[in-house]
């Protein structure tokens, strides 16, 4: 089962407003995690896996 984070959690791990993670994910969404799809009408949300795995990248970048 995966954990689903919000535009809020997501916020918290990246230190910015939840604000800013809907603006780039409106914007910019190459500079966040892919988010999951998990329908036409659910609110976006990143899996958790995806987002330890995407962080790990960057910080050997």
């Amino acid at each position: 089962m995966y954990q689903y984070l919000d535009a809020a959690d997501l916020a918290a791990l990246l230190q910015v407003s939840p604000a800013t993670i809907s603006r780039r994910a409106r914007r910019q969404p190459h500079t966040l995690p892919a988010p999951a799809h998990l329908g036409p009408c659910f609110p976006l949300r990143w899996r958790r896996t995806d987002v330890d795995a995407w962080l790990a990248e960057r910080a050997i970048s």
